[in-house]
């Protein structure tokens, strides 16, 4: 006679995705166990070597390791923060992507428990959101610049909800316990067990649970399918050879030169407080009309710094900012800003550290100024002002995009030969862009070129023929690997995030993201966890 599973609700991951999940589960009636890798404390010495891809192309994207976190809380702990939805468009067809297999008004609902979750506030992403509203009329057809981010503390889930999960009923945190293969029953496809190493002493063991819910991240849970193979030598949901593949990261730069003409009120570049003591800021895109005429993917823009490395921007702020990040910086901090082309080439620090140092001596008063303010609102405060943003003097700003990749089959997360200290196999990224997205992106350059011009915004000026160069995939935002779909041809999971074959498997975060529009993902990953959560809470249990 088979025994009762130790669980009803087996989830892998305790990032942002995992911990929503776990909140919204408990109290259901439900015995829980949320696993997690690593423990409450940071070891990059030790991730360097288990998320270290053996294959990383191109170089120009970030190493495996970077923006991933075996600990409690997951990434969480290095998030910035920025909370913006999809927007309706994100989910439909379109020319370069197939859509989502549901539309915005499925995961609308979530936004506001998800910022609460998050701690980012209400749901209310324009102008009437700030505390002190700055107007402006103008220009909308052919500039959307009433749209605003919303920025969390930024909040480490852990930190904040960690204790509260650990004390509830019904619910084991299970710490240093790495997930290595989902095992299957052959008859049925429903998952019988997890096959878990103890990450300290590498101690087997297997967990039974009668719902598994994989919410690991965008790399994570494409390996562990992969490196499923007891039972299905390609892995689970790869029977079309589609778990991995499809693999999206947003582009991101600083692209030509924005001279800001003060018909738009400054703030709104700037950090904002809203009416409900939330950071945020106005963004740029192109209309959503235009976008779609134009069949372009979906881009924004923000006004940025100039680049630290180049003492001509004349700032001291800026060049004590240069020193700070090539001297003081934690490495894998500067290795992340290296990735991104923010400290410029590696000998930018000598060539021009003479000028950095007038700029120093010439404006010391602006340094201290900017240092306690910096300190009131970023190093003491408890919500913690975003970024570095000042005011120009000349009214010249570089002009930061961040822009959707479409899904390409050819960009992909796979397996190597290698496999780490524990068994499990190191994966290979194979990141590509693909011409669609690059056409559109070069496109949408064009179009905002003529349409800030046109608003009365400023003039943006930039070459064209450097702009492949000037930008770069972000590597942080891991999307489309598990994709959702209609059917097993087009996709991993359906639209219940239900793996298609296996009834009890589920996939949860920015994996099964059919589209990567240009915003943070975390906020319709957490919004998506929430839909997962009722949806399983509105199932029968089984035996």
């Amino acid at each position: 006679m088979r025994s009762e599973p130790e669980y009803d609700i087996a989830i892998v991951g305790s990032g942002p995705v995992g911990v929503a999940l776990a909140r919204r589960l408990v109290g259901s009636g439900r015995r829980i166990a949320l696993i997690e890798a690593g423990d409450a404390r940071h070891r990059p010495e030790d991730e360097a070597g288990v998320q270290a891809a053996a294959r990383l192309t191109p170089q120009s994207h970030p190493a495996g390791h970077l923006y991933r976190r075996r600990m409690l809380g997951g990434a969480s702990s290095v998030w910035g923060g920025r909370c913006l939805p999809f927007a309706t468009e994100d989910f439909a067809q379109h020319p370069a992507r197939s859509g989502w297999p549901i539309g915005y008004e499925d995961v609308s609902p979530y936004w506001a428990e998800a910022l609460d979750f998050l701690e980012a506030g209400e749901p209310v992403f324009d102008e009437a959101a700030f505390a002190v509203p700055r107007p402006w009329a103008g220009g909308r057809d052919v500039i959307d610049f009433d749209q605003i981010e919303r920025f969390s503390k930024p909040t480490d889930v852990w930190k904040r909800y960690g204790a509260e999960l650990a004390a509830s009923d019904g619910i084991d945190v299970l710490s240093n316990s790495l997930v290595r293969e989902v095992l299957l029953d052959r008859e049925s496809g429903r998952v019988r067990a997890l096959d878990l190493r103890d990450t300290r002493t590498g101690a087997a063991r297997q967990l039974t649970a009668r719902r598994v819910i994989l919410a690991g991240g965008g790399i994570e849970t494409a390996r562990l399918l992969l490196a499923s193979r007891s039972l299905l030598p390609g892995g689970i949901g790869n029977q079309n050879d589609l778990v991995g593949r499809s693999y999206m990261t947003h582009l991101i730069g600083d692209v030509g030169t924005l001279t800001y003409s003060g018909a738009v009120p400054f703030e709104r570049l700037d950090y904002r407080l809203t009416r409900d003591g939330i950071y945020g800021r106005t963004i740029m895109r192109l209309p959503a009309s235009l976008r779609a005429a134009e069949g372009l993917p979906n881009v924004l823009w923000r006004p940025n710094i100039a680049p630290i490395w180049d003492p001509a921007h004349g700032s001291s702020v800026l060049s004590a900012m240069h020193f700070a990040k090539h001297l003081v910086a934690p490495r894998e901090y500067a290795d992340r800003l290296a990735a991104q082309g923010r400290l410029g080439e590696p000998q930018s620090f000598s060539k021009g550290f003479g000028g950095h140092v007038m700029n120093l001596v010439r404006h010391p008063f602006a340094l201290v100024a900017f240092a306690a303010d910096w300190t009131r609102r970023r190093t003491l405060a408890e919500r913690k002002l975003p970024s570095v943003f000042l005011r120009s003097r000349n009214a010249s700003y570089a002009l930061e995009l961040n822009a959707e990749q479409y899904p390409d089959a050819g960009s992909r997360i796979g397996l190597s030969d290698q496999v780490d200290r524990l068994g499990m196999p190191l994966v290979t990224i194979d990141w590509q862009a693909g011409e669609a997205t690059l056409t559109g992106l070069k496109r949408s350059l064009v179009l905002l070129q003529d349409g800030l011009a046109r608003a009365g915004i400023g003039r943006f000026q930039y070459d064209p023929e450097l702009v492949e160069g000037q930008i770069a995939p972000q590597g942080g935002h891991h999307m489309g690997t598990v994709r959702m779909a209609r059917t097993p041809s087009e996709g991993v999971v359906d639209t219940t995030s239900t793996v298609f074959g296996h009834p009890n498997l589920h996939v949860a975060g920015a994996a099964v993201f059919a589209t990567s529009s240009s915003v943070n993902p975390t906020l319709l990953a957490v919004a998506l966890a929430m839909r997962l959560g009722n949806y399983i809470k509105s199932q029968e249990r089984w035996t």
